[in-house]
């Protein structure tokens, strides 16, 4: 069997002020396709935590599969930790990024400032 683990990002999900539905839902649909999963770790978006969360994930699971601290936010670093684990560089896809830009315009509403994070 495959071993799958979910990493959920975010503060707010440890302090209880959010529920975290994205696990439930994820869970349920891995469960479905007949992949349960294995581990589940929640992390606040703090940076040594969210590397050591992330760096264990990856030893011990085949699939790991994150949630949650992806958002646009200027303040977000989920990103920049993602690239340093995976030994990966962040490139900005100019081709990608016209696209989203040209479907905000044809839908009548103007891009969000930060759709580079996105």
């Amino acid at each position: 069997m495959i071993g799958i683990e979910i990493v959920t990002i975010g503060r707010e999900i440890l302090t209880g002020r959010t529920t975290d539905t994205n696990f439930a839902f994820l869970a349920r649909g891995l469960r479905a396709r007949g992949l349960p999963c294995s581990w589940r770790t929640s992390v606040p978006d703090e940076r040594e935590m969210m590397l050591q969360a992330l760096e264990i994930a990856l030893q011990r699971a085949e699939v790991v599969i994150t949630t949650g601290g992806l958002g646009g936010t200027s303040d977000d670093i989920t990103r920049k930790i993602l690239a340093t684990v995976l030994k990966r560089q962040l490139i900005l896809r100019e081709d990608l990024l016209a696209t989203m830009r040209e479907r905000f315009s044809r839908v009548g509403r103007p891009a969000p400032a930060n759709l580079e994070a996105q």
